[in-house]
């Protein structure tokens, strides 16, 4: 319940932020390779974060 409560309200606003961003940049051919870049930079640093974690056999949780 918390989580229904909680988190999947925050990834809906997340993507609508996302969404609204994700709009001004493709509006030119600079902007798009812009906007690609950074999805691949943040979904890396997010991976590369997640392993270091695992790796370390530590946790990130919210409470």
């Amino acid at each position: 319940m918390q989580d229904l409560l909680v988190f999947e309200p925050c990834f809906l606003v997340q993507g609508v932020v996302l969404a609204l961003a994700a709009w001004q940049f493709i509006r030119t051919g600079d902007g798009r390779r812009r906007w690609w870049t950074s999805l691949v930079v943040g979904v890396l640093v997010i991976d590369v974060f997640g392993a270091l974690l695992s790796l370390a056999g530590m946790r990130f949780a919210v409470s």
